[in-house]
Parts: structure tokens; sequence; C-alpha cells
């Protein structure tokens, strides 16, 4: 997979490998440009949000394969994993049981993951002087929640080293949302979220009691502090669509600073939104998509303007063919006039 420099939106129907190219360019990237002690967070998350870390983790290399190879292109630069499988029994006690290590070892540094996989649990040990570097941060959001040790710990250390968390705010219909720390029941210090709606004392709960969509939006905004290549798999996942406008504009502005995003997403809504905040920030013609593709044919006419799209947007359209994955890149101003035009952008896949 080659990644835009800015943002990439990756549609197609189910099982067409959306998420699957998405965990490839996580595994490749973490283990050859991240802290992986770090990083291994959202792995271990992202294994999870399959079902069972132990399988996912066993199913990097495809049945009946003793080896794999995940890779991305970054700035021309084809980045890759080797990933390796193999089984074998040992003795636990009167019982023989199944072992089954997985190893992942980075082609541009000197790092290695390995997992060892047994009916007690998940061993995972780093191998590597580089290992621990981190040249890029490589932040992962999946339907799943990162676990809460790992996110009070990052607010806590947000917490010392800035004199606020404003970066943690979500500003939804008038209503004003933002992550702080404090001591919880049993105290220790937890994530909670403030909520400012203009009243005389803000409302101030635990983070893991409020709704799902607004914690991913928060998480989404953490890893936008922590990370310079972020990867979402369904954004649109628990999200209301004001909440949607909000994560679009973070994005948009995020983007312009340079950072890179792959993002999977079965809705049009979602898609329309990500692509428009690129172009105009008036949220009228976000929400509109006669409005929308007006300002795209405006954009799109403007050389300086056309020139900016084509580094900040790209859409990548998947579908399956028997064990093939087939693909189409599209850039610029032809993907927003596809996302801006298209009656359905999930559909996309009909045009391979």
């Amino acid at each position: 997979m080659e990644l835009g420099a800015a943002l990439n939106i990756v549609v197609g129907p189910n099982n067409a490998g959306k998420t699957s190219l998405l965990e490839a360019a996580a595994t490749s990237l973490v283990l050859n440009y991240a802290d992986v002690k770090l990083a291994n967070y959202y792995l271990m998350v992202m294994y999870a949000a399959r079902g069972s870390e132990k399988h996912s983790i066993a199913s990097l290399v495809p049945p009946g394969a003793a080896s794999a190879r995940a890779c991305v292109s970054l700035g021309g630069e084809e980045v890759c994993t080797e990933i390796t499988r193999e089984s074998r029994q040992e003795s636990r006690g009167a019982q023989l049981v199944t072992v089954v290590e997985v190893e992942l070892r980075a082609t541009r540094r000197e790092c290695s993951l390995t997992y060892t996989l047994e009916p007690a649990g998940i061993g995972v040990r780093a191998d590597g002087r580089d290992c621990f570097s981190q040249e890029l941060g490589v932040g992962v959001l999946t339907p799943g929640i990162i676990p809460y040790d790992f996110f009070d710990m990052v607010i806590g250390r947000l917490k010392r080293e800035q004199e606020s968390l404003e970066a943690l705010t979500l500003e939804i219909a008038g209503r004003r949302f933002k992550v702080d720390l404090a001591s919880d029941d049993w105290d220790q210090m937890a994530a909670y979220v403030v909520e400012d709606a203009g009243q005389e004392r803000p409302r101030k709960v635990i983070f893991y009691s409020v709704g799902r969509g607004l914690q991913r939006g928060l998480q989404y905004l953490l890893l936008l502090s922590l990370a310079d290549i972020i990867l979402v798999d369904e954004i649109e996942s628990a999200m209301h669509p004001e909440l949607l406008e909000a994560i679009a504009a973070r994005t948009a502005e995020a983007a312009r600073r340079g950072k890179q995003f792959v993002i999977t997403t079965q809705s049009l809504e979602a898609a329309r939104m990500l692509a428009a905040a690129l172009v105009t920030r008036d949220r009228a013609a976000w929400r509109s998509p006669a409005r929308l593709l007006e300002e795209s044919r405006r954009a799109c006419t403007e050389p300086d303007s056309e020139d900016e799209l084509e580094r900040l947007l790209a859409l990548v359209v998947l579908d399956r063919d028997g064990d093939s994955l087939r693909s189409m890149r599209l850039a610029g101003c032809e993907a927003l006039s596809h996302i801006a035009g298209s009656r359905d952008v999930r559909l996309s896949y009909t045009l391979l």
C-alpha cells in the first residue's frame, strides 16, 4: 500500500480487506518507526478488536505458510515487517501443550517483537537496540477501547508536561467536553470528562462512564496529540454526525500540519465530511451534497488549491476477487469529485 502524504480514506464492501490493510500498515509502521513499548498497546487492542488476540496474531501468517510480509510505502520508501510463525509442543507438568510463536521483524532497523501464544495466555518480548527509539509516533484506533491503564497513564503524562489539556477538548452542539485527571473512588488517579454547557458548576464524570462515541472522539484527540501517523478503523463507529463533524474538522487541521491518516469507513456521510473539511470550513456545505459539489468544483479550478488537494487527499477503493485483492487509488481533485459527486462512495468498488 502506498500512503498519501496526508488523509487516506479507505472504502470497500465487507470482507474486502480494509481492516487487514490497516493492520498491515500498523504492523509495518510500529516495528520500523515507533517506540514498541508504547505502540504495543495499540497493536494488542487492534488484534483484540477481531475478538481474540491469540487467533488474530496467529493469523498474521496464512494457514499452511511459515512466513508472511506486511509492507507500506512511505515517502517513496517501501517499509516492511517480516512475520514468521512456528508451532511446537512443550510440557507443562504432566501435560503437553501447543505453543505458537509469531515473530515480527522490522526491515529498516534492528527491532523484533515475539508473541508466544499458548493456552495460558500471551507472552510478548521485544528484542533489538532500536525498539525503544521513536522516529515517528504511530497511533491506532479500532472500534474497541484503548486499555484504561494506558489511557490514564498518558493523560497523566500530558497533564505533567502541559499547563492544560486544552487539545483534548470537543465542542458538540453547544456542549464542551474536555479530559482531565482526578482521584477516583480508590484514591487512584484516573481520567475524567468535564462537561461545560454553561452551567454554574461543570459536570465531571469518570471517563469510562461516558458514551462510547464520546470516548472514541476523545481517544482520537489523544492520538492527534501523540502520533504523527494515525490509523483508524471504522471512524463512524458509535459517533453521532455532530461528533463526526468535530472530528473531521480536527482531522483536516492536523492533515494540513503534516500528520498522516489512514481511515477506513463504511459511511458516505463520514467520507464526505472528511473530504469536505479539507475544502471549506463552512459546515453547512458538509451537510449538502450540492453545496459540497459546488465547493469541490471551485477548489479544483484554482491552481494553488488543486495542488494542495493533490497532497492532502487520497481515496483507496478495495474489493476482493476470490483470493486476490483488487484496489484503486484516486488522489486530489479526482478523489474529491468522486466523493462529492457519488451517490454512495461505499459502492466505489463497482468501478473496479
